[in-house]
């Protein structure tokens, strides 16, 4: 009987209407800065609806000093195309501070708004996780202290190291779990053919909490959605993760130069929240790991 693998929720995520969880909420703008879609649960967490907003201009509800960060960070990430993180950031006083990230989807502007948790900075732990990397000299050992960091920080109860094998998820290279959880079936990631889009950094929450919808509904077609990191996944996605028994999973790409080489998939039993500075940590220490792996590797196979 073949296990299934966490990894099959990525042949879904593709394919589904743009829908967001319910941890944040996010809003569309134009190349002017004006709102023109937003998602249903807003007011939720802001004291306007959806349906306000749309049309006017987002400083309606982002005060300028933040305003000016973000479009900074875009600046700065936009050769790379990469997201903009701005953390703790105050959009009013009578709110909670918020974690944003933002990004470029076409000629759309995408924000994404998560409450933030209270901050230590992660820079100590990032250099220490990498220092601990370092101290390993063979591809094999560095994958494996790679896993045992990554799950030490988010506090998942397993980490899984899958390698892309023509152009799918392949060998399992690399995984720790909590004590009592068996292993993953080795050399198997259940084949899935790999995207641009599955290639992103993806969390779920959890897996049972009905999908909030981006309205108006006409944006959906012309919104690339794949760097937005509240979407959502389908019901086929669910399905699968429910027959591994997880409810939170984290997938992170991990890249040697430009070239994707694996996943690092953390899976969790129950629903588990990881903040968006501590995802954005992990996501650099696997952008750091694909660099040291490669030079272990070129070591242990020179030219």
């Amino acid at each position: 009987m073949n296990q299934r693998q966490p990894t099959e929720f990525l042949a879904d995520l593709a394919q589904q209407p743009f829908a967001v969880q319910q941890h944040g909420f996010l809003i569309v703008l134009d190349s002017r800065w004006n709102i023109m879609g937003a998602s249903e649960n807003i007011g939720a967490f802001l004291s306007l609806e959806w349906n306000e907003l749309i049309g006017g201009s987002v400083q309606a509800i982002i005060p300028q000093e933040v305003l000016h960060a973000i479009k900074n960070g875009l600046q700065l990430a936009a050769p790379t195309s990469a997201v903009a993180y701005q953390f703790a950031a105050l959009l009013a006083p009578e709110l909670p501070y918020f974690d944003v990230a933002a990004h470029i989807a076409g000629s759309e502007i995408v924000l994404e708004f998560e409450p933030a948790t209270p901050r230590n900075s992660n820079t100590p732990t990032l250099r220490w996780m990498l220092g601990r990397l370092r101290t390993r000299h063979t591809a094999v050992s560095v994958c494996q202290e790679a896993v045992r960091q990554i799950r030490s920080i988010s506090g998942f109860d397993r980490v899984v190291l899958y390698a892309l094998r023509d152009g799918e998820v392949g060998d399992v290279v690399a995984e720790t779990a909590k004590y009592g959880l068996s292993g993953t079936t080795k050399g198997s990631g259940g084949q899935i053919p790999i995207s641009c889009e599955r290639l992103k950094p993806f969390f779920l929450y959890d897996v049972t909490a009905p999908p909030v919808t981006v309205q108006p509904e006409h944006i959906h077609g012309i919104l690339n959605r794949s760097q937005s990191l509240l979407r959502n996944i389908g019901s086929a996605a669910e399905m699968h993760l429910d027959s591994t028994f997880v409810r939170s999973i984290l997938s992170i790409p991990v890249c040697q130069g430009e070239k994707p080489w694996g996943l690092a998939v953390s899976s969790h039993s129950q629903p588990k929240y990881i903040s968006m500075e501590i995802r954005a940590t992990i996501e650099l220490f696997c952008q750091m790991f694909g660099y040291v792996l490669e030079s272990r590797m070129h070591a242990a196979h020179p030219p």
